[in-house]
């Protein structure tokens, strides 16, 4: 990230203009859909991230193929056959069933009913993932003695990877979630984190070298978004995909194909030949995809784009430094070089001497650089762009700052008088002018940070919630964040209060008046009847000191849920009330939750299965045959019946 130093002195990007020398961008450069630059040709798309066979931009194989490394066979599932099909050794021959099609997966282990996936773990076990028949098996390679078979309640085993310390991981979009096994294929119930949450994960990969603890140890795709989970199972970012297990196969030139076994780096490739592929990399035979999508085209490995001239206004214009928002993974590089001068330049003039001395940034580097021409109305900036043939340095803006007001400008003039020694010492003192700036914009705008809601998300917005003792769990949105503190001072008028729990549980359960409802006992008239809430009397609690909290059963669906729940009302509740949870189901009942405001809750009632509902409440049958209307009789609503 850049330092902040004040608003720059102009812009480029994808909504102020690129501003670029010439009709295109650049030899190299395409833009992407939201306007940043990327290596790429224009109109032929890399391989994207999200493509729907699983192979994240080519940097893995397609979901439902491995490679044995030892002798080259190669396994490919066949949800369509219920079969795993196996390319053999020696001659070409086609592929063949591992074993014949059978007929019932419910009493039979090796009955395939839709193989999505199949992988060589770490052991040299054969694993196959079976969505349609709800199991993973893994079996002994090469006799297929079944070792294990891991069946879920509800769960579609659909992608499987192996990480660097030979842990499993299944993608599961039945359950939304990816699990995560050990080496013996026991389940880490610990994993993910619960705050990690997705749609419906239906690939994923395993990071060969993941560089740090907060590094993402597996990749996963959840319909069209690539996030990652950390070895503690929560989600990370993953701005650019990194290197990924195992190698994609690549096709030679003669049209076999390669694969390149990452356990003997010293080896030769392995030839797999006879294969009859498409144009777009399937099987001919069974239409599955063997190959990344080669129809769109790989990413360039250089391209350079260059802006028209960058006005300053005024002759003798001291432009200050360039500062580009900027994402540079490993492989990659950004190269930066700029040219002043107080005319306009034709164009052809552009391609000879003159441009400063380049300078580059890695990824590791802060993305900025200062000037090195010298003053000069009009600016031309040249960004040359770097990267391995599948990862680039991505560009979404850049700003350009000046005039420079150094500090060279407060020593004594024979400091400055000679105009190579004035330059010399000019960016020699930037380095500490630039860090005088970032200590003065950081002072002008400390307002910012005292206010919830200009503060930025993240640990400046968790301090400020530290000074009124808010601690703030993972998964609570920057908007419940903000609103928390807004109302922290209100909250300490009214602690102990019906006002102040009424605001703490909105605060946790995102209820909006007049929910949650707190009923003080002594409120309720007296009578040989408690009244019903919820369907169920009030409990026989004290009149003085007593309560009863209704909320929805919807903000605790499970046991876990009520438990902290119960925790968080009585952490705020005062000592001496002895107080009650009841937990309301949506719907209307004459008699038995009919208080308006405050059990009659609009919405899909539940439904228990048969044995476990009541009746009443949670139980219905179908609707039969209408009845007549009695006048003066018959209770109904909405449109009168004939």
């Amino acid at each position: 990230m850049s330092r902040p130093a004040g608003p720059p002195f102009l812009r480029l990007g994808p909504r102020t203009g690129w501003h670029a020398a010439g009709a295109g961008l650049g030899a190299g450069i395409a833009a992407e859909s939201d306007g940043t630059l990327v290596l790429g040709v224009p109109g032929r798309p890399a391989i994207p991230v999200a493509e729907p066979f699983g192979t994240f931009g080519g940097r893995t194989m397609p979901r439902g193929l491995a490679v044995d490394g030892d002798d080259g066979r190669m396994f490919l599932a066949d949800p369509d056959g219920h079969a795993v099909l196996v390319w053999p050794i020696g001659p070409p021959g086609g592929f063949t069933p591992l074993w014949p099609a059978r007929p019932s997966p419910s009493a039979d282990p090796y009955a395939l009913a839709e193989p999505s996936d199949v992988a060589l773990s770490p052991a040299g076990d054969l694993v196959i993932a079976d969505p349609g028949a709800g199991r993973v098996l893994v079996l002994a390679y090469p006799t297929a003695q079944l070792r294990h078979v891991i069946e879920l309640p509800r769960w579609r085993p659909t992608a499987l990877a192996f990480d660097h310390a030979d842990r499993a991981y299944v993608a599961d979009p039945g359950l939304g979630t990816v699990h995560r096994f050990s080496r013996g294929w026991r389940r880490d119930p610990a994993f993910p984190h619960r705050s990690a949450v997705f749609a419906a994960p239906g690939h994923v990969a395993a990071v060969r070298h993941p560089a740090g603890r907060e590094a993402p140890v597996v990749v996963v795709l959840d319909g069209a978004e690539v996030t990652g989970l950390n070895r503690r199972g929560l989600r990370v970012a993953v701005p650019e995909v990194p290197e990924l297990e195992p190698a994609p196969l690549r096709r030679a030139e003669d049209g076999a194909l390669l694969f390149d076994d990452d356990a003997r780096p010293w080896a030769d490739p392995l030839v797999i030949d006879g294969l009859d592929l498409l144009r777009d990399g399937r099987h001919a035979a069974t239409g599955r995809p063997l190959l990344a999508v080669p129809r769109r085209a790989p990413r360039p490995q250089a391209g350079v784009f260059t802006t028209a001239e960058l006005d300053g206004e005024r002759p003798g214009f001291a432009w200050d430094r360039v500062v580009l928002r900027a994402g540079v993974p490993a492989g990659t590089r950004l190269v930066v070089s700029t040219r002043t001068d107080d005319s306009r330049l034709e164009p052809e003039r552009l391609d000879g001497p003159g441009w400063s001395v380049p300078l580059t940034i890695g990824p590791a580097e802060t993305p900025e650089v200062l000037v090195q021409s010298p003053p000069g109305r009009y600016l031309w900036l040249r960004v040359e762009l770097f990267g391995d043939g599948r990862a680039t340095p991505r560009v979404e803006r850049i700003d350009v700052s000046g005039p420079r007001a150094g500090s060279v400008r407060h020593l004594p003039l024979p400091y400055h008088q000679d105009p190579d020694s004035r330059h010399f010492l000019d960016r020699f003192l930037a380095y500490f002018d630039t860090v005088f700036a970032e200590i003065t914009t950081e002072h002008r705008e400390i307002a910012a940070l005292l206010d919830p809601y200009a503060a930025p998300a993240g640990p400046a917005l968790d301090w400020l919630g530290g000074w009124f003792g808010l601690d703030f769990l993972a998964e609570w949105p920057p908007a419940l964040r903000r609103r928390m503190i807004t109302e922290a001072m209100a909250y300490a008028r009214e602690r102990g209060t019906v006002r102040g729990l009424r605001r703490v549980l909105q605060w946790h359960t995102g209820l909006a008046d007049p929910l949650p409802r707190v009923i003080e006992h002594f409120r309720v008239p007296p009578g040989p009847v408690l009244p019903y809430i919820g369907g169920e009397p009030l409990d026989a609690t004290p009149r003085a000191h007593g309560c009863t909290v209704v909320l929805p059963d919807r903000v605790a669906p499970d046991t876990a849920a009520r438990a902290r729940l119960e925790r968080l009302i009585a952490a705020h509740m005062p000592g001496h009330v002895r107080w009650r949870l009841r937990l309301v189901p949506a719907g209307v009942v004459v008699g038995r939750q009919s208080s308006v405001g405050v059990d009659t809750l609009v919405g899909s009632p539940t439904s228990g299965a048969l044995g476990e509902a009541a009746l009443g409440r949670d139980l219905t049958t179908g609707r039969g045959p209408r009845a007549a209307v009695v006048p003066g009789r018959s209770l109904s609503t909405g449109r009168r019946l004939p």
